[in-house]
């Protein structure tokens, strides 16, 4: 005999929605309200980085800051050495996020995302400056200041919003020997 499902096992998939939903949403108020330049990106932030599984939230969160602190460093050291080559840039640029790429690729773990993020932040902060090369420390620390707040907000509006009644994200845990799966901590 089986016994009925309750509400949050049955609809879990739109509780996490609704949940990341109200997270994104209290990210883009927060960026509103910071007068942050570009606040959309907070709530992008969100469901970029967001997952079922607690675990996997927070290192995310980790990999994107690291990511992308390693992907301006690259900029800053590409636009400012090659800024009077243009061709050379391009190149340097594309053989960059390449490289990134596969690394993240042949990583296959949640890891994988601190080579992804670190190969195209090298586009992101590289190419909009290079008629200003003279700004491009400053729209890099820019970009890591954004990544490193939005993962803040991220985290804790995920916090404040779902600590009430709903239920928490998905643990992974061994259970009597049996693979691992997503289950109910």
């Amino acid at each position: 005999m089986t016994q009925p499902c309750s509400f949050w096992t049955r609809y879990v998939a739109l509780v996490f929605s609704l949940k990341t939903f109200a997270a994104a949403m209290l990210a883009f108020n927060i960026a509103l309200l910071l007068d942050m330049p570009r606040p959309y990106w907070a709530m992008t932030s969100v469901y970029v980085t967001t997952s079922v599984l607690t675990g996997a939230t927070s290192s995310k969160a980790v990999y994107r800051i690291l990511g992308t602190l390693i992907g301006a460093a690259g900029a800053i050291v590409l636009v400012l050495n090659l800024v009077d080559a243009p061709e050379l840039l391009s190149l340097a640029t594309a053989l960059w996020v390449g490289a990134f790429l596969y690394l993240a690729l042949l990583d296959g773990t949640p890891r994988s995302y601190v080579f992804m993020l670190a190969g195209y932040t090298v586009a992101i902060v590289g190419f909009p400056v290079l008629s200003t090369p003279e700004l491009t420390f400053d729209v890099a620390v820019s970009v890591c200041r954004k990544s490193c707040w939005e993962s803040y907000v991220r985290a804790s509006s995920r916090c404040s919003c779902c600590l009430g009644a709903s239920p928490q994200p998905s643990r992974v845990r061994r259970t009597r020997g049996l693979p691992m799966r997503a289950g109910s901590a």
